[in-house]
């Protein structure tokens, strides 16, 4: 019994490789066209949907290496704990990127409203823009 569950898992495992491979280049090629369309278009979402692909593939790739020690338990354990953390600092990342660019498009939104509030020319803006 034991040894059938050995070979059953060690089929599964091969299964899920082959899986993992297609994943990682379908999401690689997903990526590269959504940052390069968000690019042209200058869409913060399309680039950030492309980067979010990319951590995809960055967890893909933890996958497949965590799947290269799948018969050693204590090794597949500690592969699953640092792969879990490689993925959650890159979904960290993608988050400081929106955020940065959404304080951006914030401040372009307002920029209208509050210059007519305090009754500001153009010419204010563009000066005050020179001095920072």
């Amino acid at each position: 019994m034991a040894r059938t569950a050995i070979l059953e898992r060690a089929a599964v495992v091969r299964h899920g490789r082959r899986l993992e491979y297609f994943t990682i280049a379908w999401n690689s090629l997903e990526g590269l066209v959504a940052v390069i369309a968000g690019a042209i278009a200058g869409s913060i979402s399309l680039v950030g949907f492309g980067m979010d692909s990319f951590i995809e593939v960055t967890s893909g790739a933890t996958l497949l290496w965590r799947m290269s020690v799948d018969a050693d338990e204590e090794s597949r354990e500690r592969n699953e704990r640092l792969s879990i953390r490689i993925v959650g600092v890159c979904f960290l990342l993608l988050a400081v990127y929106i955020l940065n660019f959404l304080d951006r498009a914030i401040v372009n939104i307002l920029a209208e409203p509050i210059k007519a509030e305090l009754k500001l020319k153009d010419w204010h803006g563009r000066r005050v823009s020179v001095l920072l």
